[in-house]
């Protein structure tokens, strides 16, 4: 994997809204832009700290044109185990709003096998934790991506 910062300041991002069933949760989210063999596409992903690994939901694999490796992995979680397939993306990018912030070229990426198993894009600490010290101010409903100070 590449990381290109485009930025080399501090940035704050507001948690992202999402509705679901009339219910409003704040979710430390990003806009991203994916890019795989010439296909594009924009969506949203979960910062999460908890996840080790990137992972991408299959709907958003296919409309990539990901190759899914026939080998399975067996992921484990909070919610459970389930089976995943390992693969490469070309580039992530991490956006506010419009602008580029940093890019992960050549990223491993885990999609589920399983449609049901992630809502959404899930960055984990092998990607945006590794361009930056990550803060989560959860009663502000942000979260602040820091340069990392060697």
């Amino acid at each position: 994997m590449k990381i290109r910062k485009i930025i080399d300041y501090d940035i704050r991002l507001k948690y992202i809204t999402l509705n679901s069933n009339d219910t409003y949760n704040f979710l430390p989210m990003v806009s991203i832009k994916l890019v795989h063999k010439g296909r594009i596409t924009r969506g949203l992903a979960l910062i999460d700290s908890g996840s080790t690994a990137t992972f991408i939901p299959p709907s958003t694999a296919e409309l990539l044109g990901l190759e899914l490796k026939t080998q399975n992995n067996s992921i484990s979680g909070v919610g459970g185990a389930f089976l995943s397939f390992s693969t490469s993306l070309d580039m992530i990018t991490v956006l506010d709003a419009q602008t580029p912030l940093v890019q992960f070229e050549d990223l491993s990426v885990y999609v589920p096998s399983n449609n049901s198993e992630i809502p959404f894009i899930l960055l984990g600490r092998d990607s945006i934790f590794s361009a930056f010290d990550i803060k989560f101010k959860e009663h502000a409903q942000q979260i602040e991506l820091l340069q990392i100070k060697d």
